[in-house]
């Protein structure tokens, strides 16, 4: 590696000596605010290619974070304090960025290590033999096995392949150049493809089959007319450059990082843009009462306004604009060789959370041919094209379609997976999908899809379904989890294409029961085999498509995340960190899932947290935590903090004294303040009547949608000593009428096909839309109400926090309103956090547990 004296790197090793029971306990201490900064949260950021080590980040709220690397074996570490960009090179290197431009490499086998200074950039090859690194004062050094054997100098920047084997740099000098170089370790192996005056290249982007990369040429002189008209593709294996020669609209310019070049390199896809701004300052707003969109919702969404998609086949020199303003989006199918066109918009103003869209397609694979576009094909709600290039999968209402490109068919996904069974699991209002589209299996064979339960797959051509998982037997959910560095959804152009899953390799899943909160991860090829399936929470599963070796993370109420290595040859599994080993020194609580019923019977769940110092036989406080369903959290471990977003936090409070209940609540169409009511306060009656809690000292919270239920329920009873209300809706009509102003649609998107679950239009149903509004029953409040909100949140104006605050003071009872300025729907900034947990504290002291309250309180509700 370049220009630094290796060192040797030290390793300290920790022995934890096990101490009695008895000892632990006489030694433990409560827990303080003034602890809570010893706490991290563990992330785990990938493992090298054979899974022999694990890179992940212990991240503390004080910024003090940790880039950590570990080996399986739990026998080397290597710490990198406030270290980032944690890469791996194979399995022989490690780097990472430092604070100041610094570079740390460490050699893996011997554990020397060395720092480069003054660096932008860096990257390895794919095999990891080669390190590229370009410093800020523009020299490039490129390492083989460990060895400078180039450094170049006046380099701009440089673009890797997608498979990291190869990558394309910039030379400024009197003349500027672009160069292809292949990670080989071989110098003479570099190539200049092309070099100008006056000018620099940018928007490097490959082909998916590395054969091809396109560029632009951006001109000094920002007044140079070519500035914006320029467009290449260099073949590789034929050394020719192609050039664009097509004449852009006038005032239309190819705009920057737009550029995309097919997976097989025969085409290339770019967006132009107007030129010239327009300073013009609106003078006035036309909201039309017969718009498709509302002029926000226009402003929000309509960001391709003006900005069109082109298609260049350089072969055949042939250049198509495939969007225009009547269809302003696009996706392409899996293999680019057809665009579907649409106009996000819709033709007619819909009250769900998208409207209906009318797609047309274009067969771009031979443009020379003529061939007309297919319009208005379908009209439909969603769409997703297939991995390989078959299909495009279109839902109406309920419905999955398949449409076929090659002959225009369509059909109905319904037909083949007859005996579907539909979701149970989501009780909102409004048309959803009966099932959830996964992936892929090869060459588009079989499309993948979720039911409640199970993982099904289904085969287009023969018009079979088949199910691999026997979840809904047993109560469980079976969900794919990706190889480390994919996701769940692939971004096509506007839409998204869903993966690839390689079952023939074997894929890894999650698995958790629906009752009794077990949960774990089984690996699958042709049958199950178990990783782990316990009564803990499981999380963060990284494995690659090479290594046999596994991660996850392990953790419950009263235990800090464990990082586990699994061998899935052997079905050994070690712990290799054991996070925050401070826990152990301090008292905690403890968790237990609980069961209660609604009025109507239901049997329905909750996790129940005890207090950290909790002796049998005395009754103490509690707090309640709302949000629909929360049992699931029985087995989550929750860092203490002051940073809580206006959350509670279960460690502070179970640490202070109070028992915390997460009730599960179940939702009857039409009525969801009552049902919220009937559930919530059945539940802190079944807790009551264990006799662990005093019922005069109960308070209720929730925030967003919780914090509408808090404050509906603070009307309907007066079994809680007091309620905090969280940036919530209080007037159901005036919520219904307004607009979402993050993303401009009106907000009866909500009741009708969402959240609020209303089966109709507030003046089909007036009825139940005021009954259920809390500001309607603001009479009934007996106990005394906090209510914060954001002054910045465009999810739940605050207004709605203000519509509470003054039927309560007009009524007038015992209330006081926090507005943070500059936060949103949640609280971000840290003095808003820290000021809010603290107030929120000295209300549970002056309700909960009879303290003096502090002036604020005092001087708010006297």
């Amino acid at each position: 590696m370049p220009g630094i004296k290796y060192k040797a790197f030290s390793i300290v090793f920790f022995v934890f000596v096990t101490c009695s029971v008895l000892g632990q306990v006489s030694n433990k201490k409560t827990l303080t605010e003034l602890d809570y900064a010893k706490w991290s949260t563990m992330e785990i950021k990938g493992s090298s290619e054979s899974g022999n080590w694990i890179c992940y980040n212990l991240l503390y709220e004080n910024g003090n974070d940790t880039l950590v690397i570990r080996n399986k074996y739990a026998t080397k570490v290597h710490s990198f304090p406030k270290g980032s960009e944690g890469t791996f090179g194979n399995d022989r290197w490690f780097a990472c960025r430092l604070p100041e431009d610094k570079l740390w490499i460490v050699d893996l086998a011997t554990g020397r290590y060395e720092i480069i200074h003054d660096v932008g950039k860096f990257e390895f090859s794919n095999d990891g033999k080669t390190l590229v690194v370009l410093q800020n004062n523009k020299t490039l050094s490129i390492s083989y096995l460990g060895q400078t054997f180039a450094k170049i100098c006046n380099v701009n920047d440089f673009v890797t392949n997608p498979t990291k084997t190869a990558m394309v740099y910039t030379i400024e000098k009197e003349k500027t150049s672009l160069h292809y170089c292949p990670f080989d370790g071989n110098e003479e192996s570099f190539k200049k493809i092309v070099a100008d005056e006056g000018l620099n290249y940018l928007d490097v982007s490959w082909s998916k089959t590395e054969k091809t990369f396109a560029f632009r040429k951006v001109y000094s002189d920002q007044s140079d007319s070519r500035n914006g008209h320029n467009l290449f593709l260099y073949q590789l294996d034929t050394d020719t450059l192609y050039t664009l020669d097509f004449s852009l609209p006038e005032n239309a310019k190819i705009a920057s990082r737009s550029i995309q070049v097919s997976d097989d390199g025969s085409s290339v896809f770019f967006y132009t843009k107007l030129t010239g701004n327009d300073n013009s300052k609106t003078v006035v707003q036309i909201w039309n009462g017969n718009d498709t969109w509302t002029y926000r919702q226009k402003e929000v969404g309509l960001r391709h306004l003006n900005n069109y998609c082109y298609v260049w086949q350089p072969k055949n020199n042939e250049t198509l604009q495939l969007t225009n303003d009547e269809n302003s989006h696009i996706v392409m199918s899996g293999d680019q060789k057809y665009a579907v066109m649409y106009n996000p918009v819709g033709e007619s103003a819909e009250f769900s959370l998208g409207n209906k869209i009318s797609c047309s397609i274009k067969n771009i694979s031979e443009l020379q041919n003529g061939e007309p576009i297919r319009k208005n094909v379908f009209t439909c709600d969603e769409i997703t094209p297939s991995n390989g290039g078959q299909y495009l999968l279109y839902r109406v209402d309920e419905e999955w379609f398949v449409y076929k490109f090659c002959d225009g068919i369509s059909f109905s996904l319904s037909d083949i997976f007859p005996n579907r069974i539909p979701d149970q699991s989501s009780d909102r209002s409004g048309k959803k999908a009966n099932f959830q589209i996964a992936g892929w299996t090869k060459d588009d064979k079989e499309v993948v899809v979720y039911d409640e339960y199970d993982i099904w797959f289904i085969d287009l051509e023969k018009q079979t379904s088949r199910r691999i998982t026997m979840g809904r037997e047993k109560g469980i959910v079976y969900r794919i989890i990706m190889p480390s560095g994919q996701t769940n959804k692939n971004a096509n152009f506007d839409e998204f294409t869903y993966p690839l899953i390689p079952l023939e390799n074997g894929i890894y899943l999650s698995k958790k029961d629906k009752v009794s909160k077990n949960s774990g991860y089984v690996y699958f090829k042709n049958s199950e085999k178990t990783l782990a399936f316990e009564n803990k929470t499981f999380e963060e599963l990284h494995y690659n498509q090479v290594s046999k070796t596994v991660y996850f993370t392990k953790e419950d109420f009263n235990m800090p995340p464990e990082l586990i290595a699994y061998e899935l040859l052997t079905g050994k599994q070690k712990t290799i960190f054991k996070s925050n080993h401070q826990h152990s020194n301090y008292k905690w609580g403890k968790s237990e899932l609980i069961e209660y019923k609604n009025t109507d019977g239901t049997a329905l769940q909750g996790a129940l947290f005890y207090p950290s110092e909790y002796e049998a036989g005395k009754k103490y406080p509690m707090v309640v935590w709302i949000y629909e369903k929360l049992s699931n959290h029985v087995h989550n471990y929750v860092n203490p903090s002051l940073r809580n977003g206006g959350s509670v936090n279960i460690a502070n409070l179970t640490s202070q004294g109070y028992f915390v209940l997460y009730p599960d609540i179940k939702y009857t169409k039409d009525q969801v303040g009552v049902s919220a009511t009937n559930c919530v306060v059945n539940a802190t009656q079944a807790i009551i009547d264990k006799g662990l809690v005093d019922n005069k000292r109960i308070a209720l919270v929730g925030h967003s949608f919780g914090g509408y239920e808090a404050a509906y329920i603070s009307t309907q009873t007066d079994l809680f000593a007091t309620v905090i209300v969280g940036a919530g809706v209080s007037n159901l009509v005036s919520s219904y009428l307004s607009i979402g102003w993050n993303n401009g649609r009106p907000e009866s998107w909500r009741y009708e096909n969402d959240q609020w679950r209303m089966t109709k239009s507030l003046y089909d149903n007036m009825d139940s839309y005021l009954q259920n509004s809390p500001v309607m029953h603001a009479k009934n409040v007996s106990v005394p109400i906090l209510i914060w909100a954001g002054e910045q949140d465009k999810q739940v104006h605050y207004f709605q926090s203000v519509e509470y605050y003054n039927a309560l003071r007009r009524l007038g009872k015992k209330e006081v309103m926090l507005i943070y300025p500059n936060n949103r729907h949640r609280l971000t900034e840290k003095a808003s956090e820290e000021d809010f947990e603290h107030r929120l504290q000295q209300w549970f002291d002056a309700f909960l547990k009879g303290k003096p309250a502090t002036d604020w309180i005092a001087n708010g509700i006297k």
